[in-house]
């Protein structure tokens, strides 16, 4: 309260109390945490909001219940946290907070090692594998495109496999893999003559050696050998036969035909 007096010139006097009443109508400064984005496998702090009054008056900040927004894949979600500051004059200043958590990272992809396959051999399309953290394995999708290539040679193929993983948030991953089918096994022998000895003066039949390929059309050759075996007309008839195939894979066989003197000498 103030007092006011006034005097006359006569010494008269008059007095007033003057109240003057301090009120405080204004709210508190409330400060909420920032804006912040977790990833779904990550721990989400929740740090606290602070509040300051003009007044210097004493002041409770409350958390209220927060509000959950789902978005579109299943493991990310908006959290927003609403806080209200209160002074004891029953001023209220409110804030809030908004929390997002994401799912930001494209699964783990594991593609098979580039593969090799004999054209001949059974056929099979490894399979990759995929893990998330955040999504379980039933919601990755793994997508298959195979582009074919010719190979080197006539009857071989390269197949390129591009492999893409998606989780259930959109974020996907891609590798490539392999498959080379060609001809890596050389020809097969179904027949070659038996070795021969022959008497020196006897003609042999030279029969032909007969082979096969898995894959492809071969070529077959055959060089012959003469190797002496000691005395006058007794020699060796080395036959190699040589089977190629269009992807140069050789195999070899031999024959070989040995005429010997037997017989002995005759007088006349």
């Amino acid at each position: 309260d103030i007092e006011w007096t006034a005097t006359n010139a006569c010494g008269s006097s008059v007095q007033h109390v003057q109240q003057i009443h301090l009120i405080d109508d204004v709210a508190p400064i409330i400060s909420a945490p920032d804006q912040a984005t977790y990833s779904c496998d990550e721990e989400v702090i929740f740090e606290l909001a602070s509040a300051t009054d003009q007044c210097g008056n004493p002041i409770s900040v409350l958390e209220l219940s927060p509000t959950y927004e789902q978005v579109s894949c299943p493991s990310d979600e908006t959290i927003i946290r609403h806080f209200q500051a209160s002074d004891l004059c029953g001023n209220t200043a409110q804030a809030t907070q908004i929390i997002e958590v994401r799912d930001l990272t494209a699964p783990l992809l594991v593609v098979p090692n580039d593969t090799v396959m004999g054209c001949g051999s059974q056929f099979f399309l490894p399979q990759a594998t995929a893990t998330d953290n955040c999504s379980p394995t039933e919601n990755i999708s793994i997508a298959y495109t195979t582009t074919f290539f010719p190979g080197d040679c006539p009857g071989s193929q390269v197949q390129q496999r591009r492999i893409v993983a998606s989780d259930a948030c959109g974020n996907a991953v891609e590798q490539y893999h392999t498959i080379t089918i060609t001809d890596i096994e050389p020809p097969m022998f179904t027949f070659v003559p038996e070795g021969l000895e022959l008497s020196c003066g006897e003609t042999p039949t030279l029969e032909a050696a007969i082979a096969e390929d898995a894959c492809s059309d071969l070529a077959l050759s055959e060089n012959l050998q003469v190797v002496g075996a000691g005395c006058e007309g007794n020699e060796d008839w080395i036959r190699t036969f040589t089977a190629t195939d269009a992807c140069e894979n050789v195999t070899t066989a031999i024959q070989v035909l040995q005429f010997r003197d037997t017989t002995a000498p005759v007088f006349e």
